[in-house]
């Protein structure tokens, strides 16, 4: 999810629904405009520029033969986001037993 707040043109976007029942692959794109909807934080939609990577996907191609799609802010992350959250995960947490201690 992205408030309104930390969306801009050329922002890389990767899909992140909660609501998705399936493992998928993740589109991902740059942002090529941002429609406000209301005042609120996610009071908007952005359009993306699909990469070719998203393109081969047939549930993408299908429904955005001209590469370009509508996304909501609750179904999307900035890619550096997911990126740096995945850096956090792989990070080995040391053994708090084996620190040394001092005497």
């Amino acid at each position: 999810m992205i408030p309104k707040s930390q969306m801009y043109l050329g922002a890389r976007i990767v899909e992140n629904d909660p609501e998705e029942e399936t493992p998928v692959v993740p589109y991902k794109g740059p942002v090529t405009a941002i429609e406000e909807t209301g005042k609120g934080e996610l009071d908007y939609f952005v359009y993306i520029r699909l990469d070719d990577e998203s393109m081969k996907q047939k549930r993408i191609s299908l429904c955005c033969p001209d590469k370009i799609m509508t996304c909501f802010p609750w179904t999307i992350d900035l890619e550096e986001k997911q990126k740096m959250e995945q850096k956090m995960k792989n990070k080995k947490v040391p053994d708090p037993s084996k620190r040394h201690r001092l005497s």
